[in-house]
Formats: C-alpha cells, structure tokens, sequence
C-alpha cells in the first residue's frame, strides 16, 4: 500500500510541478504584454509631448517676432536721434535677455520640478518609512 501510496505522491508532484510551469509561462507572457502596453503608452506621451512642445515653440517664436516688430516699428516713429535709439533698444535687449534667463532658470530647477511633481514626498517615505 504504501508503493501505490508513494507513485501518488509523486505522479500529483508531477502534475502541480506542470502547472507551476504553465503558470510561470503564463505570467512571464503576461508580465511581456503589459510591459509592451506600458511602453506602446510611454512612446505616445512621447509623442504628444514633443508635438505640444513643437507647438509652444512656434508660438513663442512668433511672439518674439511679433514683439520685435513693435519695437522697430515704434523705434522708426520716434523723432530722436539715431543713438539715442540704439541705447535704447540695447536697455531693452540686455533687461529681455535677463529677464528671459532668469525665468529660464527658476522653471528648470531641479529641485522645483522634484519638489512640484511629489517625488520629494516619495523619496522621504523611502528613506523615513518609519516616520508616521
């Protein structure tokens, strides 16, 4: 009795031996197709960003065209003499290109984008998690 006994055990070793296997493939097949979503899902944002990020860079082009237009058109209309009108467009040109930079500057701190996005609160969570 205990030979048939012992074949059960190991013939029902067997099976769940197989069926681990075929779950273990399952899920590895199933880990692939969710990766590939994920991905597909990255590449679109990708996608979209750049033609959003295109987009705002032809509209502050033509925003900086426009701007400079004004400015000739209205430097062109001013009865004063021609170096007066260079000292002036140069004020201008030097106080646009620092403001410009500045701004640049504070928008692209990394620790504004960390803190702003909520990484910061991820990461004290992972270096304290026994804060609470």
């Amino acid at each position: 009795m205990s030979l048939i006994s012992g074949l059960h055990k190991v013939f029902l070793a067997g099976i769940a031996l197989e069926r681990m296997d075929s779950c273990r493939r399952s899920s590895v097949r199933l880990a692939k197709i969710e990766l590939a979503r994920i991905y597909l899902q990255g590449v679109s944002v990708a996608r979209s960003s750049v033609g959003a990020v295109l987009r705002l860079c032809l509209l502050v082009g033509m925003m900086a065209m426009g701007l400079l237009l004004l400015h000739v058109a209205l430097f062109m209309l001013l009865p004063w003499s021609l170096q007066t009108k260079a000292f002036l467009i140069l004020g201008l040109g030097v106080t646009y290109t620092l403001t410009a930079g500045l701004v640049m500057g504070m928008v692209l701190r990394e620790s504004s984008w960390i803190r702003k996005s909520g990484a910061q609160l991820l990461l004290d969570d992972a270096l304290n998690p026994h804060h609470e």
